[in-house]
């Protein structure tokens, strides 16, 4: 799909052992808190929220190649512009919140017992931006018949949202 194996996130949270004593800010939180945990660290809230992101970005992604290629053959339909609309404002509502949650509430926390790497938040903004770019292509979307500049409107967001979907 439109993901790499491995995004820019999962190369730099890779790179990033929290287990290596390096990182250990205090005697306190020694970096061996995983087997206290209850469950298995791909049940914990860190790796469904960032599953229900990739999944999502995938669901929307699949959402406009459909509408591309059957749109040489079927209008860009009104109904087919809001449902575009709707899926990426929860898309976008749902990135706006996680960012604002691991940049307020978990970073400052990590912080406190570990030395966490800067850039798993520092491109948070220019994430941001590059979806902000997308928000105006699908705010200007218009239903039309199938001619050149609904397709081409179609492929202007399948592209941008692709550059976007890159940087994640």
């Amino acid at each position: 799909m439109i993901h790499q194996e491995e995004s820019n996130q999962e190369a730099a949270a890779a790179a990033f052992d929290p287990t290596d004593t390096k990182y250990q800010v205090s005697d306190d939180f020694p970096p061996d808190r995983e087997s206290t945990w209850p469950y298995p660290p791909e049940k914990s809230g860190w790796v469904i929220a960032h599953n229900y992101l990739r999944d999502s970005m995938n669901q929307f992604q699949e959402c406009l190649i459909s509408v591309r290629d059957n749109s040489s053959k079927i209008d860009l339909q009104e109904w087919k512009v809001d449902c575009i609309r709707e899926l990426f404002t929860l898309h976008y509502d749902m990135v706006e919140e996680h960012h604002t949650t691991e940049d307020k509430v978990l970073a400052p926390e990590f912080l406190k017992r570990f030395k966490y790497p800067g850039k798993l938040v520092d491109d948070h903004g220019k994430i941001i931006e590059q979806l902000d770019r997308v928000s105006d292509i699908v705010r200007d979307l218009k239903p039309g018949g199938a001619d050149a500049i609904a397709i081409a409107s179609v492929d202007k967001l399948i592209a941008e949202f692709e550059t976007y979907s890159n940087a994640m």
